[in-house]
């Protein structure tokens, strides 16, 4: 039996196989993960005093799955003098009750080794009704000094397969122009090779003209 999926009807509409549509798109398929360049403020980080760090707007992907922010997220942080942490995007395929799908959380430890990310089959057959969690980490930062710093954002922009194609187009280009002017070096050496063994051939023809009539 076949059962229209991406077509007019919401009750068709199955999460973990539009992730697997979106999946198949990424050159690296382990990893359907990353932010839209251009949109919004492309998830941007501001540190709020000791407190926490405001995540900018923007809409990323987590294992295939959309996010949004549509507004600026702050998430608070329990400072702890000299630790380090993530923050992290939760997704959860069926969350109980009053449990929103997505949430953005800080996690702290004595170092990032340390902090375990929950990362389970979000585009399992049975991600609907069995809730899956997928856990990716979008920011890491440091607390020193009373402090947080050294925010470094780990997720990374998706670039368009039409991009990548692009660029390996261009690559190929290149090779092809460097194989052929090497073709042609060749052949000019070649060339002068069979030019210099002809001056050489008449040389030795003319050495051996002179040698007949005497001359040494």
């Amino acid at each position: 039996m076949l059962k229209a999926v991406t077509f007019r009807a919401e009750q068709n509409f199955k999460s973990n196989l539009h992730a697997l549509e979106v999946k198949s798109r990424f050159i690296d398929q382990n990893n359907a993960n990353g932010f839209y360049i251009g949109y919004g403020d492309e998830l941007s980080a501001t540190v709020i005093g000791a407190s926490g760090i405001k995540i900018g707007s923007g809409a990323f992907l987590v294992q295939g799955r959309m996010v949004e922010i549509v507004s600026a997220e702050t998430v608070s942080i329990a400072y702890e003098e000299g630790k380090v942490g993530y923050i992290v995007c939760r997704v959860e395929t069926n969350p109980a009750e009053n449990v929103p799908n997505c949430t953005l959380a800080a996690r702290t430890a004595a170092s990032l080794s340390d902090i375990s990310l929950t990362k389970e089959d979000v585009y399992a057959y049975n991600s609907e009704d069995t809730n899956k969690v997928y856990e990716l980490a979008l920011y890491s930062f440091g607390m020193q000094n009373t402090a947080i710093n050294n925010v470094v954002k780990l997720i990374s922009g998706i670039e368009e397969i039409s991009e990548i194609k692009a660029t390996a187009d261009t690559a190929k280009s290149t090779a092809e122009t460097a194989r052929a002017a090497a073709s042609n070096a060749v052949s000019t050496a070649n060339s002068a090779k069979s030019t210099t063994q002809a001056h050489a051939n008449r040389l030795s023809t003319l050495e051996s003209g002179l040698l007949n009539l005497g001359f040494k």
